[in-house]
């Protein structure tokens, strides 16, 4: 619970130095800023950054995000992007539940492919708890299967040459031992087991 509370302080403090920093650009934009001790550059922004959530935010992360607010102040980026995530489209909810904005992980891994673009948003989580692994299913087309067992993840991706369809969700098909993942016109089978056998 401690924690909690001291992630959510952290949290308010950044909220509080993004608004600071788009009434910075905007004034700045008007031409009515005048340079300060409280002016936030790069480099302050960093460092408030790591004294609040320390390494568990990515110097590029910190930086795209600096770069977002200082570029398009009217657009004001969401919280979770300061930690590599980005939330997608609403898809006619009109208002998502707590369960599917918060994302639980016992170890945090970089994971970097060179398919997945900078936008790409995760739309389906599945947990197989009998064979200790969990599937994800990025919207452009990447299947991630991550083994609790194995400390190790593999990843495929597909793509969609004829027609820009995306990923609109995943399952395990426990009898056949396949990941399912849908599209809008498409049903992908992927035998991931003959890709661990690589």
């Amino acid at each position: 619970a401690l924690e909690l509370i001291d992630f959510k302080n952290a949290l308010e403090q950044f909220q509080n130095l993004v608004e600071k920093m788009i009434i910075q650009k905007t004034k700045e934009s008007s031409g009515s800023y005048i340079k300060d001790d409280e002016e936030i550059d790069y480099e302050k922004f960093h460092t408030t950054i790591r004294t609040l959530f320390g390494p568990a935010v990515k110097d590029q992360n910190v930086q795209a995000f600096f770069r977002k607010v200082m570029s398009n102040p009217d657009e004001k980026p969401e919280w979770l992007e300061i930690f590599g995530c980005f939330t997608g489209e609403s898809d006619g909810m009109s208002s998502p539940s707590k369960e599917s904005t918060v994302l639980l992980v016992s170890e945090k891994r970089q994971i970097t492919h060179s398919v997945v673009k900078r936008k790409d948003v995760i739309k389906g989580i599945v947990k197989v708890p009998l064979l200790h692994f969990t599937i994800t299913a990025s919207q452009r087309g990447v299947l991630t299967m991550f083994s609790k067992k194995r400390k190790s993840f593999f990843s495929y991706s597909f793509y969609f040459h004829q027609d820009p369809t995306w990923i609109n969700g995943c399952d395990f098909l426990p009898n056949l031992k396949y990941v399912v993942a849908v599209t809008e016109s498409t049903v992908i089978l992927w035998d991931y087991q003959s890709k661990e056998s690589q």
